[in-house]
């Protein structure tokens, strides 16, 4: 975007405005409106003319669109930012926990250092339904890994640790050694 685009986006979503927005999006998750984080152009209109009926400001679809692809990019920035080894986020206070080094390193992350990732509970829910990421992710034309492969992909990831927002509560975490698993014949 040019300046004038960007100034324009950020007078628009300014005041609370981007956060109807996401409420929206949330509720619309909960609701089963919205699938799998795709938002479609049918999507956008509906809710352009949910934001438009708060009379507050006047967005268009392209706007609603832009906006949402913005939103999926940071949270996807941020989680990949937290699976990244000596990285943590500590949701009392909203902020990622980082030794300096770790932050020298980060360098594609600098903007969450002191601000975090605002709604990302939130975020998270919304679009990442369908994303595989990290470790255990292989697209559909790779061969799937052998035994060997999978057992040294799942102690990389128990090294990791916990999983976040893998429950059923936006808090909530899964704990892999708790996992049964039972082969039917």
């Amino acid at each position: 975007m040019d300046d004038v685009e960007v100034l324009r986006d950020r007078d628009l979503w300014a005041g609370g405005f981007e956060d109807k927005l996401v409420d929206m999006l949330y509720q619309e998750i909960l609701e089963g409106k919205l699938m799998g984080s795709k938002i479609t152009n049918r999507d956008c209109v509906r809710l352009v003319e949910r934001l438009n009926d708060l009379h507050i400001k006047q967005a268009d679809s392209s706007q609603v669109k832009g906006k949402t692809t913005r939103l999926k990019k940071i949270q996807r920035q941020f989680t990949n930012l937290m699976g990244q080894k000596g990285m943590g986020w500590n949701p009392i206070t909203k902020t990622v926990i980082g030794s300096d080094e770790h932050w020298a390193n980060a360098i594609r992350w600098k903007e969450f250092k002191n601000s975090g990732c605002a709604n990302y509970d939130v975020l998270y829910t919304i679009f990442d339904q369908v994303v595989a990421t990290w470790v255990l992710h292989f697209v559909s034309t790779q061969e799937p890994p052998s035994r060997e492969e999978e057992q040294r992909l799942e102690d990389e990831l128990r090294a990791r640790g916990l999983v976040f927002g893998t429950g059923s509560g936006l808090d909530s975490t899964i704990d892999l050694d708790d996992i049964k698993i039972t082969l039917e014949t």
